[in-house]
């Protein structure tokens, strides 16, 4: 597909993890305070560590959790248990994950260019880089997961027993991550059988690692949870989609139609470097055939429609990436309904981000389609391609329904990028010489996203690194209770959560028992300002400079 001149671009794969490492060491998240949600993550493994006993915050994680937990307490138990170790731990779980998605498109007929634009694709998503930093489950569960297709694809070509033994067991680890590894078993089964004659053995082998995934799930929720305690796996967004087929058919409608738009777009965005390599006409934009156009127009129609219906720009699916930077900023004044905004972004920047991850998200349309068609004509033609093929295209279909239809956040893309990369790597066309514009495109954008990855985590862990400093001040000098302090998510779920929280309309939903006392990106009506601590931001358009401590007027 591309000539060696990308690689002395991009570089090697130890040159993409060191420029990785040294984004890290720019950001220094040595911070001692959680993130996100990871202060539920790491309540478990402090109570593993230190007390001996699983503390799940019931109610709030619900994965099965129990092997990144696992992951965690190893280095935890080598250093002591801090968040910076838990951070660091994440850290080389996604170094781990790379090298693995390497190993895989390598070995499944990827060139080094490819591969090499595929890493790099991932070392500079902000999503992945982001999280990696943090102690959530998304980057541990991607190098389970690798590693569970990385052997289930090994599986599919050998036929071994071997490696039949060793897929279900990195498989039983990666469902015991997270609850969606059963789709990497379900993409093995149909894979398995449709490339081969259905005989007994051939369908227990296909049905077996279902199975197994089915009866952990059963296992897990009769006996895991409620006599060990591990996490309830019910989860309110499974509850929400079962709710949503009740809706109005129109709004059932648009519900999925903001899903689909929002997805592609997003993963058009992310995959553009590796996207504008396969470019060779207008035509890989707009479609060949007569077909291929009216799908562009249709498409082109509805993502119209959603922006316009939904008076939004990019990004349209938030979690981990906001329309100000990086990270969420979960404080009083913020999120959600609050009067403060952190950073405001150029609109005119987000109008060109928009209308480029339109065009890419074509180029992505009709590489899906393209991959869709040559999987069945390999698989028609019995082609040795053809299980793995099948694998991803399955994987794939099976994972982007479930995210839509249960729910979707921009962090579930890491666990479906390499996958999908894999879908169109060995899908690709025989390798053609790209032309200089569209390596040096290639490059310079995976340079924006890298260099926009490291500034807008920095800043994520520049405010954090005040607010729990001016936490810190409310907690130790002023003598004030946690009881009593609005801190945001992570210090009030590390603090006060509780399974039999009520709500309150006039406070913070996240566990706030009293907010006499709160800390905020800016002044709040009926607070008076008590103190400041400062903060840097990398990114241009932040609009506060410090946290402020506040306490109510009496």
């Amino acid at each position: 597909m591309t000539t060696g001149r990308l690689g002395t671009f991009l570089g090697s794969l130890r040159g993409q993890i060191l420029l990785f490492l040294c984004g890290i060491a720019l950001v220094a998240p040595w911070g001692n305070f959680p993130l996100n949600d990871d202060w539920s993550y790491a309540r478990v493994v402090d109570g593993l560590v230190n007390r001996g006993v699983i503390d799940v915050a019931q109610g709030w994680a619900s994965m099965t959790l129990m092997s990144v937990v696992a992951w965690g307490t190893v280095f935890t138990r080598a250093f002591g248990f801090s968040h910076v170790v838990l951070r660091l731990s994440t850290v080389m779980a996604a170094l781990i994950s790379i090298w693995l998605m390497s190993r895989l498109l390598t070995q499944r007929g990827g060139t080094r260019d490819e591969v090499n634009t595929a890493t790099a694709l991932m070392l500079a998503n902000p999503v992945f880089f982001c999280l990696s930093l943090t102690f959530m489950t998304d980057v541990p569960f991607l190098m389970f997961a690798l590693l569970a297709t990385l052997l289930c694809v090994n599986a599919l070509v050998s036929d071994r027993a071997a490696d039949y033994v060793l897929f279900l067991v990195a498989l039983l680890v990666a469902m015991m991550a997270r609850q969606f590894a059963v789709l990497i078993a379900a993409a093995f089964g149909a894979a398995y059988i449709f490339t081969r004659s259905f005989t007994v053995r051939n369908l227990l082998r296909a049905g077996l690692p279902f199975l197994l995934c089915v009866a952990l799930y059963a296992l897990h929720q009769q006996v895991l949870f409620p006599v060990f305690g591990f996490p309830n796996l019910r989860s309110v967004y499974v509850d929400q989609a079962a709710g949503r087929f009740s809706d109005p058919i129109h709004l059932i409608v648009l519900y999925f139609a903001r899903s689909a738009v929002g997805l592609l777009l997003t993963l058009g965005l992310y995959l553009s470097p590796f996207l504008i390599l396969r470019v060779r006409s207008f035509r890989d934009v707009v479609g060949f055939t007569r077909t291929g156009q009216a799908i562009t127009l249709a498409w082109m129609g509805l993502v119209v429609a959603v922006l316009v219906q939904g008076q939004r720009l990019m990004p349209l699916v938030r979690n981990v990436v906001y329309d100000f930077g990086v990270g969420p900023p979960r404080l009083m004044d913020v999120l959600p309904g609050g009067t403060q905004v952190y950073a405001d972004a150029p609109a005119l920047m987000w109008v060109v981000v928009t209308l480029f991850s339109c065009v890419a998200s074509c180029v992505l349309l009709h590489q899906i389609i393209g991959a869709v068609v040559t999987v069945y004509r390999n698989w028609r033609q019995r082609a040795d391609a053809a299980p793995i093929q099948l694998f991803a295209l399955f994987y794939c279909a099976a994972y982007l329904v479930v995210i839509v239809v249960v729910s979707f956040f921009d962090r579930f893309l890491i666990a479906l990028m390499p996958i999908l990369l894999l879908l169109l790597i060995s899908t690709g066309a025989p390798s053609v010489q790209s032309s200089r514009w569209q390596i040096g495109g290639a490059v310079a954008l995976a340079v924006v996203l890298f260099v926009f990855s490291v500034a807008g985590t920095h800043d994520y862990h520049a405010w954090n690194r005040a607010r729990w400093t001016a936490l810190d001040r409310l907690s130790e000098s002023m003598q004030i209770s946690p009881m009593q302090i609005d801190g945001g998510i992570e210090f009030n779920g590390t603090h006060t959560y509780a399974t039999d929280y009520q709500r309150s309309p006039d406070k913070s939903w996240w566990w706030v028992i009293d907010d006499r006392y709160a800390v905020t990106f800016g002044p709040v009506d009926g607070y008076d300002v008590i103190g400041e601590e400062p903060f840097r931001t990398w990114l241009p358009w932040c609009n506060s400079s410090s946290i402020k401590m506040v306490a109510k007027r009496n």
